[in-house]
């Protein structure tokens, strides 16, 4: 590469390009470089310009003033180079070295840690269960049964002939017009010793009641009423307004039409004995809940106790589900007209006489179930 007028700072500019460039090739392995070896690599640096050059010194043909002759073209010859040969894709290999193990003697300077004693482990013999009975495995488990009311059997007993015209039998519908039928003549027995005391005695307990809510809003405490010796006892649920003022069971118009009714089986109010599951009036003469029965049925079933009677009349679901002992039984209309077994004493359970009063066309009902009970009074009925 021949170069002149090397004074010219453009063609030092230019030179001082291709010195670079060629230094870029040495620094990438080509080492042919032609003709290019002849340029001088060690170019000096043009010195600072210290002001622009003026517009006419513009490389620009059209710009430069006619006048003005423009400065010799360098000329430059460049030899191609053959081209670079291409390098396969460099490989970089990595090679990991194992850590370095600690020297022995290192290992021997370590202190020594005591040996851990492990606890010698000790067999022991498990007895082996009992055998299993299949039979027994094989049964389900029984489940615990709701406690059940006992039906006790009526049997008719041996009717014995009379001469004697019968009287006509006397309904709940009629009865409030026809004559009660007199009492059957009572069988003779030995005369029971006296237990009012015992009565008064429960009374004298109950005293000025205050074990359930029902305390606050009474007047009297009805406690019962009627003959301590009764063959026949007859339980409700609970006193009602007239009874709470009174004291006395079954006064108001329901206890009316009970006095019809135990007149019509040919016996007097004087000849029974009345009571009530609880002895206080709920409020609005609403059922009685099962708290207020808990604090009180065991009074209850301590005066059924002393008076001993042949059969009991519950009246209303409340008093036939407490002698039972479950509620869970059925309802009364399904219950009702059969004789159940009460600590050993036989049980009808009929409509409460309140309900009659709501339900008129349910006394042919409570009839029949009277009939029943007069029957066995009368000895006309065994029970099994």
């Amino acid at each position: 590469m021949s170069v002149s007028n090397l004074n010219n700072p453009e063609v030092l500019e230019l030179v001082r390009d291709t010195a670079e460039y060629i230094r870029y090739l040495k620094t990438l392995g080509v080492s042919h470089l032609g003709g290019a070896a002849d340029i001088p690599v060690d170019v000096p640096a043009p010195r600072p310009k210290v002001q622009e050059l003026p517009p006419q010194t513009s490389l620009l043909r059209e710009e430069l003033p006619a006048s003005k002759p423009l400065p010799d073209p360098v000329s430059v010859q460049v030899q191609e180079a053959p081209p670079a040969p291409v390098q396969a894709e460099s490989t970089i290999t990595v090679s990991i070295e194992p850590a370095s193990l600690p020297e022995p003697a290192l290992l021997e300077s370590l202190p020594t840690l005591p040996p851990i004693e492990v606890p010698p482990i000790v067999s022991s013999t498990i007895p082996p269960a009992p055998p299993v009975d299949q039979s027994e495995s094989s049964q389900p488990e029984p489940v615990p049964e709701i406690p059940t009311m006992r039906l006790i059997k009526v049997t008719p007993a041996a009717s014995t002939k009379s001469t004697a015209k019968s009287k006509p039998q006397v309904s709940l519908f009629d009865m409030f017009d026809a004559e009660p039928e007199p009492p059957a003549p009572a069988a003779a027995a030995p005369v029971p010793e006296p237990q009012d005391a015992c009565l008064q005695d429960i009374r004298d307990e109950i005293g000025d009641c205050q074990r359930c809510k029902l305390a606050s809003g009474r007047h009297h405490i009805v406690f019962g009423d009627g003959n301590p010796h009764a063959r026949l006892v007859f339980v409700g649920e609970a006193p009602g307004a007239d009874e709470d003022a009174s004291g006395v069971p079954f006064v108001g118009r329901a206890g009316q039409l009970l006095n019809k009714i135990i007149e019509a089986i040919g016996m007097k109010r004087e000849d029974v004995y009345i009571c009530n599951v609880v002895k206080c009036r709920p409020p609005e003469n609403r059922t009685p809940e099962r708290d207020e029965i808990d604090a009180c049925q065991g009074f209850l079933h301590r005066q059924l106790a002393i008076i001993k009677p042949k059969i009991i009349v519950s009246l209303g679901a409340p008093a036939a589900f407490t002698l039972l002992g479950d509620s869970r039984i059925g309802r009364i209309s399904e219950i009702r007209g059969n004789f159940y077994d009460y600590r050993g004493t036989p049980l009808m359970i009929t409509f409460h006489p309140a309900y009659l009063l709501r339900t008129p066309e349910k006394k042919r009902e409570v009839w029949e179930d009277m009939k029943k009970v007069r029957a066995f009074l009368r000895g006309e009925l065994k029970l099994e």
